[in-house]
């Protein structure tokens, strides 16, 4: 059964790329499904043509703005790895973001919309709601900066279990 991996800032996919490597060297015969949005179109095409030289498959990878136009809404996933913008402000997304706000934990930002200015706590909410539940398989390890850790201890009261720390190693290969 293949696994699914996603990124919802996916770049150039080097990070995805490095992921499926990782694994293969844990475990041959693992396949890794690899999920991803961009919202740069150049780094969107690298990323695409990336995958595609490799032999992986390319078609869950996606153009657009991960924040207001989710292309995997309601999806969840066996990992999250991401290495969001921080820095980037989310004015630009206001009105959408705040449309999805509306629906609490139905949607990715129930915990509350952060200051405009601090857009990676929308990416981290974003992945956190695309962990897939533990009684499915999902993953138990979330790697976060320290700061961003701070603010969801604090602002989340997470229905999933998420551990904050150092990944160490993949299970389940």
């Amino acid at each position: 059964m293949a696994k699914t991996i996603y990124d919802p800032a996916c770049g150039t996919g080097g990070m995805l790329s490095v992921a499926e490597e990782y694994l293969h060297s844990l475990n041959a015969s693992t396949e890794l499904v690899s999920f991803g949005q961009e919202i740069n179109d150049q780094t969107f095409a690298i990323c695409k043509a990336d995958m595609l030289i490799k032999g992986n498959n390319a078609d869950y990878i996606k153009d657009g703005n991960t924040l207001s136009d989710d292309q995997f809404a309601g999806s969840t996933f066996d990992y999250i790895l991401s290495n969001p913008p921080f820095g980037r402000e989310w004015k630009n997304e206001k009105a959408k973001v705040e449309e999805e706000a509306k629906l609490g934990f139905g949607g990715r930002f129930g915990a509350g919309l952060p200051a405009t200015s601090d857009g990676q706590m929308l990416f981290l909410m974003t992945a956190i709601s695309k962990m897939k539940d533990i009684d499915k398989g999902g993953s138990r390890i979330a790697k976060a900066h320290r700061k961003l850790q701070m603010i969801l201890i604090k602002r989340v009261s997470l229905q999933k279990e998420v551990v904050v720390g150092q990944l160490l190693r993949l299970e389940g290969f």
